[in-house]
């Protein structure tokens, strides 16, 4: 299982092992600093970087960590979708109504994360939840219909 929150510089997602960092455009994993379009592995955790967006296999979860705002190129969209989670960088002021569905659209995932840092406006209707300080994930926990939204403080 993995666990989200928010820190200072982003996102942090963590096992009980392990603590991986979603920063603005960077992904930072202990040594290991992405931040050029490529695949990597570092401790068991897979990382495709790409120009708009990277994805990130763990603890059977496919993360796509959206940084950003660039229509996603052919190569994301085909080996990115369809994932379990999204989670769009807080490093956006804001979150348009046309990029946040188009991406749901490209990538189709089941879990969508956003910081209560980002203007969500336009979007606000679909978090029907209350925002969290954090959210549990796991591929047991994944909704089988529909999609969950989820604000993180």
């Amino acid at each position: 299982m993995l666990q989200a929150k928010i820190i200072e510089s982003g996102f942090e997602l963590k096992n009980s092992q392990q603590k991986l960092v979603l920063a603005k455009d960077k992904i930072e994993l202990g040594e290991l600093t992405v931040n050029e379009p490529g695949e990597y592995e570092s401790e068991g955790i897979e990382i495709v970087y790409g120009q708009s967006a990277a994805l990130v296999i763990w603890d059977k979860l496919q993360t796509v960590y959206v940084f950003g705002t660039d229509k996603p190129t052919s190569f994301e969209k085909s080996q990115f979708s369809p994932c379990d989670v999204v989670i769009f960088s807080q490093s956006s002021p804001s979150l348009t109504k046309t990029f946040f569905n188009e991406t749901l659209e490209q990538y189709d995932p089941s879990v969508v994360i956003v910081s209560a840092k980002t203007n969500i406006e336009e979007v606000k209707p679909s978090f029907k939840t209350e925002p969290t300080d954090t959210a549990k994930l796991s591929d047991q926990t994944m909704p089988e219909e529909g999609r969950d939204f989820i604000v993180l403080t």
